[in-house]
């Protein structure tokens, strides 16, 4: 504890990141049961300050309730908007078959209840500049802190993102790239063999086997989210 807490207190960017750099991104979501929180996750990402080209894909994994019908009334409005619909296969599935759809090479993925700031994805995509660094992670904090279990989750945040991903992005050995909020290179999820369907932690397998060959995983405290989960939950 005392290693890592000296190595997040002498944190900092290894190189520094151009500002200029703004690459095409496309937004990933896998959607189940969100039909009260992705009306505004998706308002929140569409107000983004990212000048570059976006796309944002939704994948409806089989769910019964609103939440189609609430991204198909954001798409009329916003052609950057699209929606896919399947069977309920699970999540990982869900992210295999948009990665599949997605236009460009720089992938960010949030959860369906992820609220973003308006610079989160230009501050996100930005490390990548480096050709090294092939995903980034960002800084999840609670939004909903109504409960005691809430808070307690609140602080684990704290020290796993402000402690423990500042210290292991020194030693590039950061072992999650959260699905709630991170940035990857399509080409190197490829290369790693996609994400596996044979775990509930699709993220941590991606993360690990993204280590392998001279690659580098960074994490930017600055492209902050705010997840705010859902209690809507149903069955067809």
């Amino acid at each position: 504890t005392l290693v890592v807490i000296f190595l997040a207190a002498r944190y900092r960017r290894s190189t520094p990141v151009p500002s200029d750099f703004v690459p095409a991104i496309s937004v990933l979501i896998a959607a189940f049961y969100e039909e009260k929180v992705i009306g505004a996750t998706l308002r929140a990402v569409l107000a983004n300050d990212h000048p570059g080209a976006i796309e944002v894909l939704v994948v409806d994994d089989g769910s019964c309730d609103q939440t189609a019908a609430e991204v198909e009334k954001i798409a009329r409005d916003d052609a950057r908007v699209r929606l896919v619909r399947q069977s309920n296969r699970g999540k990982a599935v869900a992210l295999q078959r948009g990665l599949s759809l997605v236009r460009h090479e720089f992938v960010v993925f949030l959860d369906a209840d992820t609220h973003v700031q308006s610079d989160t994805l230009r501050l996100l995509v930005r490390p990548m500049s480096e050709r090294r660094i092939v995903a980034v992670s960002g800084h999840a904090k609670v939004g909903n802190l109504r409960s005691f279990i809430a808070r307690c989750q609140a602080l684990e945040y704290t020290c796993g993102f402000n402690l423990d991903r500042r210290a292991y992005d020194r030693w590039n050995c950061i072992t999650v790239v959260p699905g709630a909020i991170s940035a990857l290179r399509h080409s190197a999820i490829a290369r790693a063999g996609g994400l596996s369907l044979d775990t509930l932690a699709e993220d941590t397998d991606l993360t690990l086997a993204l280590h392998k060959g001279d690659n580098r995983i960074a994490y930017t405290p600055d492209a902050i989210a705010w997840p705010r989960r859902s209690a809507s939950a149903g069955v067809c």
